[in-house]
């Protein structure tokens, strides 16, 4: 699995999550009860400033490949 397309950044966050890759992505979070807090099409920042604290998952299509992560918020 070559991951290098896709960079998520900073975890954890306070707030402003960067997204930087090479295409176009689609973005969905999760908390840990598995509901989606936000649905995002091709954006290259997730404002995670109005949730809680607290660990989130983070599912980024790009093209093709899926791409998830535990995101930690401070």
């Amino acid at each position: 699995n070559d991951d290098s397309f896709l960079h998520i950044y900073p975890n954890p966050t306070r707030g402003i999550l960067n997204i930087n890759s090479i295409l176009p992505t689609v973005t969905t979070v999760y908390n840990t009860a598995g509901e989606i807090i936000i649905d995002s099409d091709m954006s290259n920042q997730i404002d995670l400033s109005e949730v809680s604290s607290g660990l989130y998952l983070i599912q980024v299509l790009v093209g093709d490949r899926i791409h998830c992560q535990r995101i930690i918020k401070q």
